[in-house]
């Protein structure tokens, strides 16, 4: 009796990894057509990172259906598993918003310190449009005569 409830246990989770497999294949496919890193990121995703999520989400959920179907039968023994799983989850779920994200020096909001628009485009060559005031101080500095050596 305990075989067979705990083939019909495994048999669940690897029906349930295997469901999660195949909704998670479409994002490898759609990574294969990218011309120049499709194979080497769909291969990747495919064999390796697609296999890693759907195990990650298929455990805590066959687990939950287990403690589930428990409940109705061994109530002593599912309860503990309900409140650890509930537990796991919770921690993971609080502690990910909590953590802050580290700071990309490559984003593009400017940090304290960094060169104004038009310091920029004039270290780039780009054509950045200037502030009035810096407008007005060139068409100052324009309207100079400038004196002729002769």
């Amino acid at each position: 009796n305990d075989a067979l409830t705990w083939t019909i246990r495994f048999v669940g989770f690897f029906l349930m990894y295997f469901s999660i497999m195949l909704i998670l294949q479409p994002f490898a496919t759609a990574m294969d057509i990218v011309p120049v890193v499709g194979q080497w990121i769909g291969g990747g995703m495919g064999k390796c990172l697609f296999p890693c999520i759907a195990v990650t989400i298929a455990l805590p959920l066959s687990t939950l259906v287990i403690s589930v179907a428990l409940l109705a039968y061994r109530p002593a023994i599912s309860v503990p598993i309900l409140v650890v799983c509930t537990g796991i989850v919770g921690y993971i779920y609080f502690r990910g918003r909590s953590v802050k994200p580290k700071e990309d020096p490559d984003s593009p909001e400017k940090p304290a310190g960094s060169p104004l628009p038009e310091q920029a485009a004039v270290a780039y060559g780009d054509d950045v449009e200037k502030p009035a005031s810096s407008r007005a101080l060139n068409r100052e500095q324009t309207m100079k005569p400038e004196s002729s050596e002769d």
